[in-house]
């Protein structure tokens, strides 16, 4: 072969090699970049799949990771007093929990966003997920228990999962920090305090969880719980409702809103509603005068008014049975004698025709009510929901003609146990002024009758609640007159008086005849 021609052979092998090793490392390039493309859409996935299995239950965060349920809970750390010594208290915290064998990890992770603060995490993992999420709960439990001794500066306030994926590293320094912007004042404890009691409410902020109540007999001195909304007033309403049917009180509970029917879970009552109303003839009390009193007080009446109010009545009452219907035509059969009077009737007329509306025909009775049924089975609580009465003027004749014929009912027949009468948003028919629910209040105690007033605002109500009303439970007050009014009535000192609106819900200040001096107590 000559030399040109062997040339021209090696020339062609060297272009094919390299030709051929080219296609193969085009080749292995564009697999590797699939397989990255493919590695990297899986972890993708997996970040999806992490949101899609994330799921929330009584503040418990569970989502799966390797086959396996991660369970966490987490708390936000609030300083309660302006202690420069809670750092020390976290890290004795944190060397306990360092100490404890448990398999469960532990995290205190920093947030800087505008302003720094701290968090608590708590994880533990199981193949069941129940099982994670009972065993973080019970953990968590032992933590806050022990947090509460080692750091009595700190609460810890349950958090929400945010939608921010944050990755948790691997390895750790030895380094721990902390910060912590913001505090709130602390509920200021008092000495032991022994009383009895038969009626359990709460435990006292005393440092020993000690149990708190009042006396069954102090019941007839009437009580008040006032507070701002969402304060936790309901829910002691309804612990205080509980509790006193265990000894055995008659309860009758007014509810102005309608809200105490999904409350009172595994109670026994009868409700009184728009499909099983308790008709009442606000005209069958025997008192003329107090009759005269809550419409007038009602319906804003000038005296003149109430004048021929109160004749228009008492004739009914001479010559037939009293009926609502034909309160309007006995009105308008009183005598004329000036121009005057017949304005002030029929002005009179006028502010009582609601009296003659579908609404009031459906709450009030042309006969007679049998008020007896509310006091035939003592064992279960007489609820009155009336919410579905729209006329507010028509609700607030129907509480208190209620409250007046139960009154009357008990002085009548002298019932030997006490039957207790929730008074719900008490500010909307408990007004100043009105005689009649004055001379209430001071006279109806010896008759085993216990009034609960309850109230967003004590200013609101007439002055004699705050006078007459021996037991009050104070929870959260906002409103500087409101507060005055707690101070004044109550006699407290300058450190609870600075702690009414920053009371937590449920935590509550309680004075009783029991008690020597006001305290501060948590509803249980």
């Amino acid at each position: 072969m000559s030399n040109k021609l062997y040339a021209i052979v090696v020339g062609v092998i060297t272009t094919l090699f390299i030709i051929f090793h080219s296609i193969v490392l085009l080749a292995a390039s564009i697999f590797l970049l699939i397989i990255s493309y493919i590695i990297y859409r899986n972890k993708q996935i997996n970040i999806d799949n992490l949101y899609k299995t994330l799921s929330m239950s009584n503040n418990v965060y569970t989502y799966v990771e390797n086959n396996k349920f991660k369970a966490s809970v987490m708390f936000k750390l609030i300083l309660k007093n302006n202690d420069n010594y809670y750092i020390q208290q976290l890290n004795s915290l944190i060397n306990a929990l360092s100490h404890r064998e448990s398999s469960c990890e532990y995290y205190i992770i920093n947030r800087i966003n505008k302003r720094a603060g701290a968090v608590l995490l708590i994880t533990a993992i199981n193949d069941d997920k129940e099982k994670a999420e009972e065993f973080v709960i019970n953990e968590a439990k032992l933590v806050l228990s022990l947090a509460k001794g080692v750091c009595p500066s700190l609460e810890f306030y349950p958090v929400g999962q945010s939608n921010v994926f944050i990755p948790i590293p691997s390895q750790v320094g030895n380094l721990t920090f902390t910060t912590i912007t913001e505090y709130v004042p602390s509920l200021p404890s008092r000495n032991k305090i022994l009383t009895t009691y038969e009626i359990e409410l709460g435990e006292l902020n005393d440092g020993f969880d000690n149990k708190i109540g009042l006396r069954l007999q102090d019941l007839t001195k009437h009580l008040a719980i006032f507070g701002a909304t969402g304060s936790g007033k309901s829910t002691t309403s309804l612990k205080l409702i509980k509790e006193v049917r265990k000894k055995g009180v008659n309860v009758v509970v007014i509810d102005w809103h309608g809200e105490y029917a999904e409350k009172l879970i595994n109670e026994e009552y009868i409700l009184y509603n728009t499909n099983n109303p308790f008709k009442i003839n606000p005209l069958s009390s025997s008192d003329v005068d107090d009759i005269t009193e809550i419409f007038g007080d009602v319906f804003q009446l000038t005296e003149p008014q109430r004048y021929v109010l109160f004749s228009a009545i008492r004739n009914l009452k001479k010559v037939s049975d009293p009926k609502p219907s034909l309160l309007l035509d006995a009105i308008y059969k009183i005598d004329e004698t000036s121009y005057w009077q017949r304005e002030i009737k029929y002005a009179l007329i006028r502010k009582l025709y609601l009296l003659s509306s579908k609404e009031a025909r459906n709450i009030l009775s042309e006969k007679g009510c049998d008020i007896s049924a509310l006091f035939s089975d003592i064992d279960k609580i007489k609820l009155f929901d009336l919410s579905f009465i729209s006329s507010i003027k028509l609700r607030r004749i129907y509480t208190l003609m209620l409250i007046k014929l139960i009154n009357e009912y008990i002085i009548k027949n002298r019932k030997d146990f006490i039957t207790l009468v929730v008074l719900e948003e008490a500010h909307n028919y408990i007004i100043k002024g009105n005689l009649y629910i004055e001379s209430l209040l001071a006279e109806i105690r010896k008759f085993n009758i216990a009034l609960c007033i309850i109230s967003q605002s004590p200013s609101s109500l007439s002055d004699a609640v705050m006078k007459n009303t021996s037991i009050k439970i104070i929870h959260s007050i906002k409103a500087d007159v409101d507060k005055r009014i707690i101070r004044d009535s109550m006699s407290i000192d300058s450190e609870l008086y600075s702690i009414l609106d920053k009371l937590p819900y449920g935590v509550c200040i309680l004075q009783a005849p029991n008690i020597l001096s006001p305290v501060i107590i948590n509803v249980k």
